[in-house]
């Protein structure tokens, strides 16, 4: 009869959150088996942020300048044939895969004695990279904005511009190069 006493005092004492009298009870009667602590597990998924993320960046083909008007986005530059290519590497620095992505491409043109500016964008595909892959895209120099000794262009390469790529930083999305042609 006393067992079942205890039992229901137990379970009034269980109701009413009160384990330190437990624990305390058991202590002073160390033949009684300590019961395992209970454990409510979550049921709803727990979003878990991981470290690993791509970043992609935008740099000159060439890594080393020699001023312009060879710079590493325009290249070499021809008198009679102007600025051939504008080249841009893009690589992913980050931990993770990036998904496949577009390089928006402008140009424009100033200081043609008017002052005035010609721009023309252009996107370009670029594949889905690896960490540390990277992707050389080029682009044709369109006519309209080949410097000479009255302008010079600019060239500006931006990957990601709308954000859809989850990346570790979007500040070092874009670069751009200041092409001119040769006084002379």
């Amino acid at each position: 009869m006393w067992v079942r006493e205890l039992k229901t005092v137990v379970a009034i004492i269980l109701t009413l959150g009160i384990g330190a009298s437990i624990a305390q009870a058991e202590t002073k009667r160390p033949h009684l088996k300590k019961m395992a602590p209970i454990v409510k597990h979550q049921t709803a998924p727990v979003a878990v942020l991981s470290a690993k993320m791509a970043d992609l960046i935008v740099l000159p083909f060439k890594t080393v300048t020699t001023g312009d008007p060879n710079t590493g986005i325009c290249g070499n530059y021809n008198p009679k044939t102007g600025y051939k290519n504008v080249k841009f590497r893009v690589k992913n620095i980050g931990s993770a895969s990036s998904a496949k992505s577009v390089l928006y491409v402008a140009f424009t043109v100033f200081g043609d004695g008017q002052q005035s500016s010609y721009w023309h964008g252009f996107v370009k595909n670029v594949p889905a990279l690896l960490p540390g892959q990277s992707r050389v895209v080029k682009m044709k120099v369109p006519a309209a904005v080949q410097p000479n000794q009255y302008r010079n262009m600019i060239a500006k390469g931006a990957i990601d511009t709308y954000k859809q790529i989850p990346e570790l930083s979007d500040t070092n999305n874009e670069t751009q190069g200041h092409c001119r042609a040769p006084l002379g």
